[in-house]
């Protein structure tokens, strides 16, 4: 036996596996921005056509491209995001803003979006208190919009998503909580102990990054 040896090769295995994942993380940055530079020009473009045109079934179409537009640029982002975090190179820039406009605000463009139009009633609980945060208004956003994207694609048509808020105290520190229920189908038990890894997904739809 060669305590040694065997030290040096998993010196060398763990070093293989570090450029590896390096090398996979490079490759997702660079997927992630070749697919934001023609998705904008797609997205700017097919805005400028939607005002332009007063055919309701034309219109329809774009709206469909602008959709499927805007949920590439969502995985895209999210890919990026994942090199970042993985990198240590993501960084917050914080302000102050209003909680409840940002959760009704990001609710409104799944209303309008034809994508997520099934008919899925959202509902809005414990709004009344206003509620003044400071964060990451971007990540904030991201982080609402990848619980509302997953609970969308489980509900069933004239399903309900209910959005409630509430607060309490953790560490001396008033924290507020989004709480995102919906009425569709249940996570299966087995993927819970694995829900926030890379590439976990319950269904067919969607990658697995999100809660990543």
């Amino acid at each position: 036996m060669d305590p040694v040896g065997n030290h040096n090769r998993l010196k060398e295995a763990h070093e293989k596996v570090k450029v590896h994942d390096k090398m996979q993380s490079r490759f997702m940055d660079l997927v992630a921005h070749e697919l934001r530079t023609p998705l904008q020009s797609i997205l700017g473009i097919t805005e400028i056509l939607r005002k332009d045109i007063n055919n309701n079934d034309q219109n329809f179409m774009l709206q469909i491209i602008m959709s499927n537009a805007r949920r590439l640029r969502r995985l895209s982002e999210n890919i990026l995001d994942i090199t970042r975090l993985e990198g240590n190179i993501l960084y917050l820039n914080k302000e102050e803003f209003s909680f409840n406009q940002l959760v009704k605000s990001t609710i409104a463009d799944y209303i309008t979006d034809i994508e997520y139009n099934k008919s899925v009633l959202f509902e809005y609980k414990n709004f009344d208190k206003e509620y003044v945060v400071m964060a990451d208004k971007f990540r904030i956003t991201q982080v609402i919009q990848n619980l509302v994207d997953n609970s969308i694609r489980f509900t069933e048509s004239k399903g309900k998503i209910v959005l409630s808020l509430s607060d309490k105290i953790v560490h001396s520190k008033e924290i507020v909580v989004l709480s995102v229920t919906d009425n569709g189908e249940a996570l299966r038990p087995e993927i819970l102990s694995r829900l926030f890894t890379k590439f976990s997904s319950d269904s067919y739809y969607g990658v697995g990054i999100g809660l990543y």
